[in-house]
C-alpha cells in the first residue's frame, strides 16, 4: 500500500490478492468509522502489450469499483500500459496557460532582456512541464517541445512557421526531454544514497535487478549516452554539473 494524507493506493499481483486487500481495508474503515468514497475510487489493470484487461469485478462491500485505463495520483496520470503521453498532454496544457500569463505580464515592458525572460520561463513554466518528471521524463513528447518553441518564438518575435532549427539555434535551449533527464539523474543520486532498509531503496533494487522496459533501463540508456555507464554499473551517484555538460554535448551530436 502507498499512503499519502487521505489517499491510499493498493497494489497487488493478482485479482484475488487485490480483493483481499480491499476487504481488509473495508473492515478497518468500518471499525474506525472511516468513509470510503467509492465514486472517486478506481481500479487500473497495469499490463503490457496486447494483454487483455481483467474482467474481475472489484468490490468494496456492495459497491463495484470502476475499472479505468488511467488515473491521476498526486498530480501524475498513470496509464494502464505505462504510457505517459496523456500525462504529458495535461502538463503541457497547464504549462501553456502559465506561459500565456507570463507573456501577458511582460508584453508591455520595454527593454526586457533575454536573461530575465529565461529566468521567468525557468521559474514559472518549466516546473509545471517537469512536474514529477524524474519518474516519467525519459521520452521526448512533442507537446512539451511545442510549449518551449512558443516561448522562443514570442521572445524572438517570429511567426509560428519560422523553422524550428533556426529559432532553437538562436536561443540555444536544449530540448525539453534533456531537462527531464537531469531530473531523473537527481532521483538516481537520491535512490543510490538511501539506506538499504528503506522501502523506497528496496523497490529501486528490485527495479534495478530487472532492468528491462522499466525506469532503471531508461537510466542505463541515459548514462550510456552521456558516458557515465560505470556509475550505473556500480550504483554510484553522479556529478550533476558534469552530467549537465555531457547532456548538452550529446544534444549537439545527436
Amino acid at each position: 500500500m502507498l499512503l499519502y494524507a487521505d489517499d491510499i493506493v493498493c497494489i497487488a499481483k493478482t485479482e484475488e490478492d487485490l480483493q483481499r486487500i480491499l476487504d481488509t481495508l473495508r473492515d478497518w474503515c468500518r471499525r474506525w468509522r472511516v468513509l470510503i468514497n467509492t465514486e472517486k475510487s478506481k481500479c487500473v489493470h497495469f499490463r503490457r502489450g496486447r494483454a487483455a484487461c481483467t474482467d474481475f469485478s472489484f468490490r468494496i462491500g456492495e459497491n463495484v469499483l470502476e475499472l479505468v485505463d488511467s488515473y491521476k495520483y498526486l498530480g501524475v496520470t498513470f496509464h494502464c500500459k505505462g504510457d505517459f503521453s496523456s500525462n504529458a498532454d495535461i502538463l503541457a496544457k497547464s504549462a501553456g496557460r502559465a506561459l500565456g500569463k507570463t507573456i501577458a505580464k511582460v508584453r508591455d515592458l520595454k527593454h526586457f532582456g533575454f536573461n530575465t525572460f529565461e529566468k521567468l520561463f525557468d521559474s514559472c513554466v518549466v516546473p509545471i512541464m517537469n512536474y514529477c518528471s524524474s519518474v516519467w521524463g525519459y521520452r521526448k513528447y512533442q507537446v512539451m517541445e511545442n510549449v518551449q518553441h512558443r516561448a522562443i518564438r514570442y521572445y524572438l518575435g517570429v511567426h509560428r512557421f519560422a523553422p524550428i532549427l533556426a529559432i532553437t539555434g538562436d536561443i540555444e535551449w536544449v530540448p525539453t526531454n534533456y531537462r527531464r533527464w537531469l531530473n531523473m539523474l537527481r532521483m538516481w543520486n537520491r535512490l543510490v544514497s538511501l539506506d538499504d532498509n528503506r522501502i523506497t531503496k528496496q523497490v529501486f533494487n528490485v527495479d534495478y535487478s530487472h532492468c528491462q522496459n522499466n525506469w532503471c533501463s531508461e537510466m542505463k540508456d541515459i548514462m550510456s549516452k552521456i558516458g557515465m555507464n560505470d556509475n550505473f554499473i556500480n550504483r554510484q551517484p553522479i556529478n550533476l554539473a558534469t552530467a549537465k555538460h555531457s547532456i548538452i554535448e550529446h544534444h549537439k551530436t545527436d
